[in-house]
């Protein structure tokens, strides 16, 4: 759950749509009708995960499961790397991987279960039913927590959080780290992803139910679901687990400890591809939601999302999906449902994305050809431009309106408002005034890199004399920077 320069788990960019509710067919189906094509998934889309990180070792290589089913069956099912590199174990489809923001789903489809058992209303304000919910946030309503309009500050984003990860969190402790703080914005204005929202939801699903977030998630949804391999938990000492890790230099080597009490109904879940699979399918019809429930869980409020999913339109198909980051792991979970398809993609290397392979396997399941990433070659240092470029640059005010648009949260921003940029043994070292420094090295064409964050930096450079400026580019997102006097 940590952040280096900008993680906004879901907010990053896929072109969205509207959300009428998703269509379901029958299962037993033909594979490859509805205009799935699975010979082109099959030869277009292992060349292009395979092509991630390329030129830059093995660390850098896609490494987890990606599975690709229609009608129930798999039409591509592949393990890249190691799910337990001690034990030399590739993943499968009964692998247990941390899914992160994938959880909040879940936690969506747990109070809609209890509107239907008559429990509570989406339309309650907090204080209904956590009366000892203390500040303005006791007047938002379960809707707004719902999809991230209730202007919660996010805890996961404090420092002190961060600091404390691997300790054990009850509910209570895990509301009080923000309950008492001022909204970000008025309730209902805008959209800024929260996971504060989602740890609220599942305090007031244990009150409604009686029961812990963690109980009621399985008995009413991984149960009914028939979701054997999936637990809001670490499942620690079952079998058939992946292993979380992250980038150190030239090494691959375990992830930070995480508590998973700290990630509670925002990220908690631990699941399989086959499961996923099962949820899809119990999605699909009246097993835990009634039908008008799941035209509620798809229907978009702000920025294309609803409850625990992103609306998008992809292929000509109208989809929903979310994914999730958390140490060691990533996740992208997609679902088609008027081809009764689903995507599930699953790393044990944090600084390794998800997100593109996800979206290109969707796109690549309908006909689409993919162009394989292009490597980024190493390249020599240039002393010169080392000197020209160290110095300290402030982010512009168009950056940081186009990450207030994106939904960041404020202290994230602050966090990166200037970059102190150094020489250091092999590159350059970035340090953001709020977050930890990360070295770069030198890339063709003048630019520098981090294949952990995937930070690219590139300087503005005069004729001659210091550089003005630099832009940080993370994914997508690209961010400018003006050199400070």
């Amino acid at each position: 759950m940590g952040q280096r320069l900008i993680s906004l788990i879901v907010v990053a960019g896929v072109a969205a749509c509207g959300s009428p509710a998703p269509t379901t067919t029958t299962p037993h189906a033909a594979v490859g009708d509805l205009g799935v094509q699975p010979a082109n998934l099959e030869a277009q889309l292992t060349p292009y995960i395979e092509s991630i990180g390329a030129g830059w070792g093995e660390t850098s290589k896609f490494n987890g499961y990606v599975l690709v089913a229609q009608h129930d069956q798999p039409i591509y099912a592949r393990a890249f790397g190691l799910a337990d590199r001690v034990a030399n174990r590739a993943a499968t489809a009964d692998t247990t991987f941390r899914i992160g923001s994938v959880t909040k789903q879940f936690t969506a489809a747990a109070i809609l279960t209890l509107e239907q058992a008559g429990k509570l209303s989406v339309n309650d304000p907090v204080k209904r039913h956590l009366p000892e919910y203390p500040g303005p946030g006791k007047e938002v309503t379960i809707h707004q927590l719902l999809t991230h309009t209730a202007g919660l500050p996010n805890y996961t984003s404090f420092p002190e959080i961060e600091q404390r990860k691997a300790e054990h969190w009850t509910t209570r402790a895990l509301l009080e780290t923000f309950w008492d703080q001022p909204l970000d914005f008025a309730p209902g204005t805008k959209f800024a992803y929260s996971n504060s929202g989602y740890a609220v939801l599942g305090a007031i699903i244990e009150k409604a139910s009686g029961k812990s977030w963690t109980a009621y998630v399985k008995d009413e949804l991984f149960v009914p679901a028939g979701m054997t391999r999936t637990a809001a938990d670490d499942a620690i000492g079952a079998p058939d687990r992946a292993l979380g890790y992250q980038i150190k230099g030239d090494a691959l080597v375990a992830a930070d400890p995480i508590d998973l009490s700290l990630a509670f109904a925002a990220g908690a879940v631990r699941s399989s591809a086959s499961d996923m699979v099962k949820w899809h399918r119990a999605l699909s019809g009246d097993a835990i939601l009634t039908a008008a429930s799941r035209t509620r869980l798809y229907r978009a409020e702000k920025d294309d999302y609803a409850y625990g999913w992103v609306n998008a339109e992809v292929a000509g198909h109208h989809t929903v999906w979310h994914n999730g980051g958390i140490d060691g792991f990533r996740a992208m979970y997609w679902r088609v449902p008027d081809a009764d398809l689903v995507v599930v993609v699953f790393a044990n290397v944090i600084d390794v994305d998800t997100d593109p392979v996800g979206k290109a396997a969707v796109e690549a399941a309908f006909g689409a050809k993919l162009e394989p990433i292009a490597a980024l070659a190493k390249g020599a240092l240039d002393p010169a431009l080392v000197a020209r470029g160290t110095g300290t640059y402030e982010l512009t005010d168009p950056s940081k309106t186009t990450l207030k648009d994106l939904g960041a949260p404020q202290d994230l921003i602050d966090s990166i408002l200037t970059v102190e940029i150094s020489a250091v043994e092999g590159g350059l070292s970035s340090k953001p005034n709020g977050q930890d420094a990360v070295t770069l090295t030198p890339i063709e064409g003048g630019a520098f890199y981090d294949r952990g964050s995937r930070i690219k930096l590139t300087f503005d450079l005069p004729a001659s004399g210091p550089a003005t400026g630099i832009a940080l580019e993370q994914g997508d997102l690209v961010l400018t920077y003006t050199r400070t006097p």
